[in-house]
């Protein structure tokens, strides 16, 4: 299986669970069109079809189901992963530059900087 990155295991975990393209993308804050175009690179990349997207609301297929599981164990131990590792190295501080293609930047980065924030209230983050 090709990488998939934390981001997009996040926006398949919430199509999968409000099983709506249109009310995942949206929490995930991407365009329906971003959230489709990933569902189905994500199929490409698995050989598999992950949603049933003859019924309203969306239904996963078995191997949607698989990987719903995969995605939201990976997204648990990464969240316990970074607490532990958090605690371990005590406070942030200092100045964070960060880079991103268009896309992810838009969708993402104000989230991400609110939590850094609010995680590293001592860091400075550009």
């Amino acid at each position: 299986m090709a990488t998939v990155s934390f981001t997009e295991m996040r926006l398949f975990k919430e199509i999968a669970a409000s099983r709506s393209m249109s009310k995942g993308a949206e929490h995930c804050g991407v365009s329906q069109s971003a959230a489709s175009q990933h569902v189905q690179e994500v199929e490409r990349r698995l050989g598999v079809t992950l949603f049933d997207r003859t019924k309203r609301p969306l239904d996963l297929t078995p191997a949607g189901r698989l990987y719903a599981e995969f995605c939201r164990d990976v997204l648990r131990r990464e969240q316990e992963f970074t607490m532990a590792l958090e605690s371990l190295t005590g406070d942030v501080a200092g100045t964070v530059r960060v880079a991103s293609i268009y896309s992810i930047g838009l969708s993402e980065m104000t989230r991400l900087r609110e939590e850094f924030l609010r995680r590293h209230p001592t860091a400075h983050l550009l």
